[in-house]
Order: C-alpha cells, then sequence, then structure tokens
C-alpha cells in the first residue's frame, strides 16, 4: 500500500483522467481529498470510491473553483483536517474552449485558458507548499498535455502556452524546494477516450492520430493515471524536476 497513511489532494476529480487516478491512489491506501468545481459529479465520483473503503478512509468531496485562492486555501485546510498532514497534490483541473484561431482568440478568452490550465497550478502548489516544507515532505505533480511538448492542433495556442508554462513552473518548483523535501513533476499525457473526446476531435481527426502514434491506439485515462499514481509514491523519491511522456510514442524527447 504505497499511500497508506497518506493525504493526497486531487483537482479536476470529478472526471476522466483524475478520477481514474483517484480510484487508483485510494486502491493504494491514500486517503484522499478530491476537489472540482462541478459537486454534484464530484460527490458521485468520491461515493463510488468509498463504497470499497473502510470508513477511516473515505475520500472527501469539495466544491472549488481553482482560480479562487479562498476557496483554495479552504481546500488545504480541509485536507489538514484530515490527518494533519498534506503527502501529495495532483493538479489535474483545467479547461478548454473550442478553438477558433489565433487571429480569433479574445484577450477574455486567453485570460480564461490560462487562468484554468496555469494559474490555478500556481495557486495549488503555493497554497500546499508551506505544509508540505514544514513536514519536509510533499510530492507534487502537475498535469500538462502533449500539447506543450509540440502544439494543440485541436484546444489552441492559449491551450499549448499553459500546458507548456505548467513544464517551467514545475521545474522551478522542483529546484526552488527540492531542499526542503519536495519533489515537483509533470506528465505530458496525449488525447485519451472519454466523453471530451468526441468534443474536441471528429472520427477523421481520430484515425489520424492512431496512425501516427506507434502504439496504434488511444489510450484510456486508465492507461495514464498509472503514471501519475507513481509520481506521487516514494518509488519517485529521487525524481524531480521530469515530464513523463505518456502517449504511446507519438512524440520523444
Amino acid at each position: 500500500m504505497r499511500f497508506e497513511n497518506k493525504t493526497v489532494i486531487v483537482t479536476g476529480a470529478a472526471r476522466g483522467l483524475a478520477a481514474a487516478a483517484s480510484r487508483m491512489l485510494a486502491q493504494e491506501g491514500a486517503s484522499l481529498v478530491l476537489a472540482d468545481l462541478d459537486i454534484d459529479r464530484l460527490k458521485k465520483v468520491a461515493a463510488d470510491i468509498n463504497a470499497s473503503l473502510p470508513e477511516d478512509q473515505q475520500s472527501v468531496a469539495v466544491k472549488v473553483d481553482v482560480t479562487s485562492p479562498l476557496m483554495i486555501d479552504a481546500l488545504v485546510k480541509r485536507a489538514l483536517d484530515r490527518n494533519g498532514r498534506i503527502d501529495a497534490i495532483v493538479n489535474c483541473a483545467g479547461g478548454y474552449h473550442h478553438y477558433n484561431g489565433l487571429i480569433g482568440t479574445s484577450e477574455q478568452e486567453w485570460n480564461s485558458i490560462v487562468d484554468t490550465n496555469l494559474k490555478s497550478i500556481f495557486l495549488c502548489c503555493q497554497a500546499v507548499l508551506p505544509t508540505m516544507v514544514k513536514q519536509n515532505y510533499g510530492r507534487i505533480v502537475n498535469v500538462s498535455s502533449l500539447a506543450a511538448r509540440t502544439y494543440s492542433y485541436f484546444l489552441g495556442s492559449h491551450y499549448s502556452a499553459a500546458k507548456a508554462g505548467t513544464l517551467g513552473l514545475t521545474r522551478h518548483i522542483a529546484h526552488e524546494y527540492g531542499p526542503k523535501g519536495v519533489t515537483a513533476n509533470a506528465i505530458a499525457p496525449t488525447a485519451f477516450r472519454g466523453e471530451r473526446l468526441s468534443e474536441i476531435m471528429s472520427p477523421e481527426q481520430e484515425r489520424d492520430l492512431i496512425s501516427k502514434t506507434p502504439l496504434r491506439r488511444i489510450p484510456d485515462a486508465e492507461d495514464i493515471a498509472p503514471a501519475i499514481v507513481f509520481l506521487a509514491s516514494d518509488e519517485a523519491r529521487f525524481i524531480t524536476g521530469v515530464t513523463l511522456d505518456v502517449n504511446g510514442g507519438l512524440v520523444t524527447h
């Protein structure tokens, strides 16, 4: 049980990759504090996870707008109320708009995408780091994207910029807080199957993506989530400042 007696925050946990990672973390013994703006859906994820857990390991669902410092502070307090610790945070919350080209992108849309995908991670890391420094222990896992390595054909320049910024932020945190016992790493996943895939990708684009991927398929969230769990665990205790590409060989660095 890699996460026994450990408290882990997961943002964006109401669906997709974050929900899959949350299930795996719970199976490994983590006490989870799940965050999302969609509280009704989040409560269903928490209930599903809790169905197979003992009472002292029940996950909690907290409504959080990850662009709101006040709501993030309340989330951190809720996590500390569990065991007096925050051992890891998985920053998976984000957002996107249908892209209308760089020329057609408004300043408001740009700000919205950067705020939800980059500023949110800054705020969440800033909120948990004092506790992690005090503990001399912490694991930060930031979810970026394949778009940070290349570009986003589907989601646009603002999304690519925010996800690339996540990698820079992750590297900086690793260097600044490594001496305090904190590791910071990122993953850069490709598109994966889920309800949002059909919103951003046509069947023709899906076939094209598969043909360009050496493993010749589009992954499920469960194919990507183990990378998050690994980086949040003590198995990755001497890994920091890295970005783990989880894309089936589509892009390698």
